[in-house]
């Protein structure tokens, strides 16, 4: 009995042997465990990551590019093997802590031992204070122009990808025709399609698509951004302070006399002390003109008709800081012409992995995280 155990023992040692072997002895087999190592490196959980056996810490160097009479700063991860790298743009979106926000640079840090270089450039006004401007995308751009000078970067293996806002941000920048001929793919992850739909939701608590709407409970991050972007379309000093105190504040003290508001003011006022949804629209046509072009520069409604490289979108179906409609939007506008690929996650809430007493929505998403980063390499090859 013993000697039939080792026996089969050996046979399925010898199979899984062989399977490797002949999986590394192609390019997809190759890539799928370099896929598969990156996988285990980015997952929090994971108590082996085989990707830092064979690959050394990256190099992270500050950089800096121009950006008209300003000077934006960037951190650059270059992988420890020498010679040419593909390379990604990430556009990081709101992240207080900036550039070392300890997600970043981790996530960073896995893509840089897969061999590819990550280039996440920074805006303070952005990240610390989530104001949208069309600046970020203008920046986004400019970026990328600067990755495609770097002599250990190829230039035509470049592609862009972002996280809430900042996925956005990318992919209006990548239909730029500055640089839209030239972003090999586009990574949008739990990104809006339309800000002002965004702002809809928020105000609201209700996420919709068409004439659909279900409760929504926007997350802290949420309202303040959209505080913040509506606060500082108000022209009025005396008036933004009254409404920054209120809302970003949140002294409950403050009284505000709503008639003797201006209409952009009150319009303000209201929507961020919370309206039906089927109100938004009249109120948000009160607003600055000069604001809501800057809100249709950065949505990706305005712009995705002109995207010509491929697309990949993902987003977690209970998100409660960007409605997961926002990306359906996406997908379902997307140009005839262009790749699509589109994913949703049930075991995340936003961009971050929980898991749960159920394993089996983790082990399935886990899949699809695989066949995700497995499409970007390929792409980068």
């Amino acid at each position: 009995m013993k000697r039939r155990i080792l026996k089969i023992t050996a046979v399925a040692l010898a199979a899984i042997v062989l399977t490797v072997a002949i999986a590394a002895a192609t390019p997809q087999g190759r890539l799928a465990f370099r896929v598969a190592f990156l996988v285990a490196d980015i997952i929090p959980g994971f108590a082996i990551k085989p990707q830092q056996w064979f690959a050394g810490p990256p190099e992270r160097i500050t950089v800096q590019y121009q950006m008209g009479n300003d000077t934006r700063q960037a951190d650059l991860y270059l992988p420890s093997s020498s010679g040419k790298h593909p390379a990604i743009l990430l556009a990081a979106g709101v992240a207080p802590r900036g550039l070392d926000d300890p997600r970043l640079v981790s996530l960073a840090e896995s893509i840089a031992r897969a061999g590819i270089a990550v280039l996440i450039p920074h805006s303070e006004q952005l990240a610390v204070y989530g104001v949208i401007t069309p600046r970020e995308v203008d920046s986004i751009v400019l970026a990328f122009q600067y990755l495609q000078q770097r002599e250990e970067i190829y230039p035509a293996r470049i592609g862009v990808g972002g996280f809430c806002v900042g996925a956005s941000l990318a992919l209006v920048a990548a239909t730029d025709e500055r640089i839209r001929d030239d972003v090999r793919f586009v990574s949008f992850f739990a990104g809006y399609y339309d800000v002002v739909d965004l702002i809809k939701s928020v105000v609201s608590a209700r996420r919709f698509d068409g004439d659909q709407t279900w409760p929504w409970a926007p997350e802290r991050v949420s309202v303040d951004v959209v505080q913040r972007n509506l606060l500082d379309s108000i022209s009025n000093p005396e008036e933004y302070l009254l409404l920054a105190n209120r809302f970003i504040g949140q002294v409950d003290s403050v009284e505000v006399n709503e008639e003797a508001l201006s209409g952009e003011a009150r319009a303000v006022y209201r929507l961020l002390s919370g309206v039906p949804l089927e109100e938004t629209d009249s109120l948000l046509g009160n607003l600055s003109p000069v604001l809501l072009e800057d809100f249709r520069q950065v949505s990706p409604r305005s712009s995705l008709h002109s995207l010509k490289a491929p697309l990949l979108v993902l987003h977690a179906t209970g998100d409660n800081v960007v409605p997961v409609d926002e990306s359906r939007r996406i997908a379902r506008n997307v140009p005839p012409n262009v790749e699509v690929n589109y994913m949703e996650f049930s075991s995340f809430q936003h961009m971050t992995p929980e898991g749960g007493k159920n394993p089996v929505p983790y082990v399935q998403d886990g899949v699809k995280l695989f066949v995700y980063l497995y499409k970007v390499m390929r792409m980068l090859e």
